[in-house]
């Protein structure tokens, strides 16, 4: 075979052209004697016909002020009646706090993108649910940020801290901590009190049945139970809460005098 080549050109036997005859053209040049092997058909081969392998579409990044107008049109579009706490103005408030807390923790580039993106996807899962809606929102996220350039492991980080937000909230990593601070950050502010009247109005309007004296017990054991992780919050969030905590006991003490 090799003696009867020409130069410049690959020659090759039949058998090896049905194995490549679907990715490059091939010539028939006739029958060409073989030493031990009598005749054989032969071929050269000629232009590819397609790559072998396909290659990899790579997505870039995309902006984030494009995520942004993603989730805010999509939740805009798709949350139903009756979030009077867990709306679009609280991701946009939790949204706004993720940034000042990181800012604060010193978080930057790659990772100041990803809490971002965290914050900004936290609730989405109420377009689909209700209970459980950490785990919708994960689904959301695997579902739409490829499209946005952003890696399967860069999505299990953003998951991890969408879920880590679900009651009791379990942080582990400084992104997890910024996040989960930034959701219940009202804790330690002056908007407690009404922000916590719209979680009320939501609950009860899902069935809850709680008046004022058994909201104001619920709130003292969830102020008592919760702890901000991130240094920032623990400064400046903490020892406002424990003023509303304080608050909310004597309430309650005056009720059952």
């Amino acid at each position: 075979m090799e003696s009867n080549g020409e130069p410049g050109r690959i020659n090759i036997s039949k058998a090896t052209s049905e194995i490549i005859s679907d990715y490059y053209e091939l010539e028939f040049r006739g029958k060409i004697e073989a030493k031990g092997k009598g005749e054989i058909e032969m071929f050269f081969v000629g232009k590819p016909k397609k790559a072998l392998k396909k290659e990899k579409k790579v997505v870039e990044k995309a902006p984030i002020a494009d995520i942004e107008k993603f989730v805010f049109d999509m939740l805009k579009k798709k949350l139903p009646d009756g979030l009077y706490y867990h709306g679009l103005h609280h991701t946009r408030d939790m949204y706004n706090s993720t940034i000042e807390i990181a800012e604060q923790e010193d978080v930057e580039g790659n990772d100041l993108n990803l809490v971002r993106i965290a914050a900004l996807f936290h609730d989405s899962g109420f377009t689909k649910t209700y209970e459980d809606h950490e785990d919708a929102g994960c689904v959301i996220v695997r579902k739409e940020l490829p499209n946005f350039g952003y890696s399967n492991e860069e999505i299990e980080t953003i998951c991890g801290m969408i879920m880590t937000t679900k009651v009791p909230q379990t942080a582990k990593t400084n992104l997890e901590k910024i996040i989960c601070d930034a959701d219940l950050d009202y804790l330690g502010t002056d908007k407690f009190e009404r922000i916590g009247g719209t979680l009320l109005k939501e609950l009860n309007g899902r069935g809850a049945g709680l008046d004022t004296m058994k909201w104001n017990e619920l709130q003292i054991k969830f102020l008592e139970n919760h702890e901000y992780y991130t240094k920032t919050c623990i400064k400046l969030r903490d020892p406002v809460k424990q003023q509303h905590l304080a608050i909310m006991k004597e309430l309650v003490a005056n009720e059952q005098d």
